[in-house]
């Protein structure tokens, strides 16, 4: 009997309708995902709506061969640099708020004190606010390339499940 699988490709994403002959919608499953698939559904087909060869052409559901899946050691190990990456850029965050505060800090030292110096004062008032945007763009930074690295491997983590769920239980 004929099944109707909808899904996407598992190296390109893109959406894809096959028809397979198989006794279950578990084995019309399996087939599709060996093929290279992720199954979002599984219909069986009637006999007048089967796809024929006289009725539409039927382009085979297959992988590039250029089109290696990518391994999750390699995934891990990419965002892994990435996550790094951003933790580099809070760490010059924290440093850029901090410089902010010491000159804030020597600033009222003088003003305290009564040691007045135009030109620090001046550099401090310049140099504080544009130090603490500084800081709130490279902890955003760092918080956005963190995630990306973090999403990296939920989306492999995704696709292998999926990938793991057809081949054990056919479903």
């Amino acid at each position: 009997m004929q099944w109707r699988v909808r899904g996407a490709s598992a190296t390109t994403g893109i959406d894809a309708t096959i028809t397979v002959d198989a006794e279950t919608d578990a084995d019309a499953w399996s087939i599709a995902s060996k093929r290279g698939m992720f199954v979002e559904s599984v219909e069986r087909v009637a006999s007048s709506d089967a796809l024929s060869p006289n009725k539409a052409v039927q382009v085979p559901f297959h992988q590039p061969p250029h089109a290696a899946p990518i391994e999750y050691s390699e995934l891990r190990r990419e965002a892994g640099w990435i996550a790094f990456l951003g933790i580099v850029l809070a760490i010059i965050g924290w440093f850029s708020l901090g410089l902010a505060l010491l000159l804030f800090g020597i600033v009222v030292y003088q003003v305290v004190h009564h040691e007045h110096d135009p030109n620090l004062i001046a550099t401090a008032v310049a140099m504080v606010p544009t130090l603490i945007v500084t800081a709130f763009f490279f902890w955003t930074a760092s918080a956005v390339l963190r995630m990306l690295g973090f999403i990296g491997l939920a989306v492999r983590d995704i696709a292998r499940n999926t990938r793991d769920r057809s081949r054990t239980t056919g479903s």
